[in-house]
């Protein structure tokens, strides 16, 4: 009596154990696509990259990232996001000009040709990000730009004392 329990049951478990099967092999078979399709995708050109900073997207070369090291290190080691690209946990106003500055350094090109934030707080900031990164030329030259716009006057004191002027001449 046991044996046909046994044998009853192994029949009613077969259908699962095969769909169990089926389901794993279909599984199996999209992660492979998956795979295909990410690798596809960064064969068709392999020295471009996309990544995720902070949910916005900025495309560029390998050879760009690379002359940052902490950068590059940052980037392979990064998770994919569910587009597959890089996620990088930065605030991306700060990598747009990080990335502008990378771009043209190569170049020899001027900092007065990357847009550089006048405000204090996001220079500080931005200083900041360039020492986290180890990029430490355009963090010494952002100091340079600080240190000299400190004592700019502003376009209100411009005005101001043009007003000044004015009021005292008549």
């Amino acid at each position: 009596k046991l044996e046909n329990i046994r044998r009853d049951l192994a029949n009613k478990f077969e259908p699962l154990q095969s769909w169990a099967k089926a389901v794993e092999e279909k599984l199996s078979e999209q992660q492979d696509q998956l795979e295909k399709i990410r690798r596809d995708r960064f064969r068709a050109s392999p020295n471009i990259i996309k990544l995720n900073v902070g949910g916005r997207y900025f495309v560029t070369t390998i050879e760009t990232i690379q002359k940052s090291p902490v950068l590059t290190n940052e980037v392979d080691k990064a998770a994919l996001d569910d587009s597959g690209c890089k996620f990088l946990d930065r605030d991306p106003k700060l990598f747009e000009i990080i990335l502008a500055f990378l771009r043209k350094s190569s170049r020899n090109k001027p900092i007065s040709q990357i847009n550089i934030p006048e405000d204090q707080i996001l220079l500080l900031d931005l200083v900041e990000e360039c020492e986290d990164l180890q990029l430490t030329e355009f963090a010494e030259r952002l100091h340079d730009f600080q240190q000299m716009t400190l004592h700019r006057p502003t376009q209100i004191q411009i005005v101001t004392a043009i007003q000044a002027a004015s009021n005292a001449g008549k």
